[in-house]
């Protein structure tokens, strides 16, 4: 067929573009809808990463400054100062946000004044907490506590000193954060009140504040 007139050459020209760009088109479409189908390799969703640190034993250890004064008969009471450090070992159960628990520790250290001098210190306290975010957890703690307190040769009262067995309570609260599922690490507040016994030789008491870090193993 021979075209006669430009007229008919243009509407062919323009019918020939017009099917081409919708060809174009289409595949375009196509094309990225497939690609939203397909998986795509190397680029993986992260995972959400979740808790169960909260549930079960643990063993730990923990260090700080611990203040306060240790009274006895016939003795001044100054306040004594220094380290206290030991072992921890607890048992929590999650409900929910909240933390419900049991623990207990036993501290050496060198609290110390005028002779007289915190020899160790044990607790045995419930917990009670509430997790702000799924790893931190924001807790109250108070129970008995126990201790000996050796008291010293001052103003040679008594010239080889001698050793006293208290008990008493505890009281205070904590922060904790959950690194992994299995390890935990925080800071503690306690006061501590210890009366031993009450006669006009032995008569003894402590009372004092004990600020510490703690890091805990979850089995």
């Amino acid at each position: 067929m021979i075209l006669t007139s430009k007229m008919e050459r243009y509407t062919i020209m323009k019918k020939a573009i017009a099917i081409g760009l919708m060809s174009a088109a289409a595949a375009f479409i196509c094309g990225k809808t497939l690609a939203a189908d397909m998986p795509v390799r190397g680029i993986q969703p992260r995972a959400v990463e979740t808790y169960n640190y909260w549930d079960g034993l643990y063993l730990g250890i923990n260090g700080g400054f611990a203040t306060g004064k240790i009274n006895s008969a016939d003795f001044s009471s100054d306040t004594a100062t220094g380290f206290l450090g030991g072992l921890q070992v607890g048992a929590n159960k999650q409900l929910g946000n909240v933390v419900i628990g049991l623990v207990t520790d036993i501290d050496i250290g060198s609290v110390e004044k005028s002779g007289n001098k915190l020899a160790w210190l044990g607790t045995t306290r419930g917990k009670f907490g509430f997790l702000v975010t799924p790893s931190f957890l924001v807790y109250g703690t108070g129970g008995v506590a126990y201790g000996g307190i050796n008291i010293g040769t001052t103003n040679d009262i008594i010239p080889n000193g001698f050793k006293v067995p208290t008990v008493g309570w505890a009281v205070g609260g904590g922060v904790e954060f959950a690194l992994t599922s299995n390890i935990g690490l925080g800071a503690e507040y306690l006061h501590v009140k210890l009366d031993g016994p009450s006669d006009a030789v032995t008569q003894t008491n402590a009372e004092g504040d004990i600020f510490r870090g703690v890091l805990n193993y979850r089995f």
